[in-house]
């Protein structure tokens, strides 16, 4: 979920503490909390591969979160001394939980138990969703404004998104049931909210030689394909491009997986994942899509790397983040 609704739900959540019982900073601390799960951020340069693995689990768990809110009560009460530090971490704790929440519910895989344990998702709002993010966004706006009664108002406003996410819950178990379970050749499945829709998930299906994408709409109860796109798993390129750090680490957080090999001189290896996808013309895929010579979709993600053509041996591994690109030596 994006920044401003993660701050704005903390915000409402500290609000609930109408007698300030909490003492002061307490505010600040489960604002901040509320973000700091996103300290995760710090791998990207890295490399936006090892930034999605770690994604699912440090910061993005019940230990995590514990560690998010004791270094953001540190800080809070660092400047002035002023609060009690059980209190500030504990509305900081509760900043950071809210925040697995919503991602939970913005269908983020988020290992709860790491480091082990399953990943939990339910994607009942897309990323960035303008109905959750609007209410959150309005609830906060009404706490700044007026703020007698803040406890109810609070209340009010988490009752209301409590409500939506029972609509939508409704809405994707239609969904769920719409795409059907009984191909035994799918080994995974996943759905996404469609973002600006109350009532369409985009559904992906993998097999052994080809990845689906499906929308559907819950109220209506249609199902149209998207996107057909074989694997291209059986290349000898591809199969040795599993070794690189990129492809590993792709593989160990998605499901919806494939690969292609372009160019000849310099041949690059590239996966990706279709949740990251969609057709060239459309650009629908997130922040700038990027479509490889001949590539049949645009990714605004993509991992793998360069191979001498004569011997077969990797030389670089590359992530595409759009149009940037990080390139990583192999000696």
């Amino acid at each position: 979920m994006d920044p401003v609704s993660h701050a704005a739900f903390g915000r409402t959540l500290v609000a609930l503490d109408s007698r300030r019982a909490l003492g002061p900073g307490a505010i600040t601390a489960c604002v901040l909390g509320s973000l700091t799960p996103d300290l995760d951020a710090v791998f990207m340069p890295i490399g936006w591969d090892v930034y999605l693995r770690q994604h699912q689990g440090g910061t993005h768990s019940l230990i995590g979160a514990i560690a998010c809110a004791a270094l953001t009560a540190a800080l809070v009460r660092l400047p002035s001394k002023r609060g009690r530090y059980r209190s500030l971490l504990l509305a900081a704790w509760a900043g950071a939980m809210g925040h697995l929440l919503l991602d939970v519910m913005s269908g983020a895989d988020v290992r709860f138990l790491w480091p082990s344990g399953p990943a939990v998702a339910v994607p009942l709002f897309a990323m960035a969703d303008p109905w959750l993010g609007g209410v959150l966004a309005l609830g906060l706006l009404a706490l700044i404004v007026r703020r007698s009664n803040s406890a109810r108002m609070a209340a009010g406003i988490l009752i209301f998104v409590t409500a939506l996410g029972g609509v939508k819950a409704a809405l994707y178990a239609r969904a769920q049931s719409l795409r059907g379970r009984s191909d035994r050749s799918v080994q995974f499945r996943r759905a996404e909210a469609e973002w600006g829709f109350l009532t369409q998930w985009i559904t992906y299906e993998t097999r052994m030689d080809a990845v689906d994408s499906r929308r559907v709409n819950a109220l209506r109860g249609t199902v149209t394909p998207l996107i057909h796109l074989p694997r291209g798993l059986a290349d000898p390129l591809v199969v040795r491009s599993r070794e690189l750090e990129t492809v590993q680490n792709l593989l160990a957080s998605h499901g919806v997986t494939f690969a292609m090999v372009i160019g000849a001189e310099q041949p690059q290896v590239l996966w990706s994942d279709l949740r990251y996808c969609g057709p060239p013309e459309a650009r629908s895929a997130p922040w700038a899509p990027t479509a490889p010579a001949g590539s049949p979709v645009s990714c605004a993600l993509w991992f793998g790397g360069e191979f001498d053509s004569a011997s077969g041996v990797p030389t670089a591994s590359i992530v595409y983040v759009g149009h940037l690109v990080q390139r990583r030596l192999i000696r």
